[in-house]
């Protein structure tokens, strides 16, 4: 009877170590979606309604989808010193 009691336990310490990881991978994951989606929206905002004309193509939008608002700021500063055409 106690190896039974040891061994659901051991069971339950694992299944809470396995629930808590997955829950903090679920977390990340949300948190890198997120930025990823804000960034793409900064920049078409940027782009339709501000007037900076930053080119819409794959690699920026991809930028932007990969980078977040870090990428945004990124071809914002390459965008003013003229190195996007």
């Amino acid at each position: 009877m106690v190896d039974y009691l040891i061994a659901a336990a051991i069971l339950l310490v694992l299944v809470l170590i396995g629930w808590s990881l997955i829950k903090s991978i679920i977390h990340k994951a949300a948190l890198l979606i997120i930025n990823g989606v804000a960034g793409v929206l900064i920049l078409l905002i940027l782009d339709l309604y501000l007037g900076w004309h930053i080119p819409l193509n794959s690699i920026t939008i991809g930028i932007c989808a990969v980078f977040g608002i870090p990428g945004v700021a990124t071809l914002i500063i390459l965008n003013l010193f003229g190195m996007m055409n």
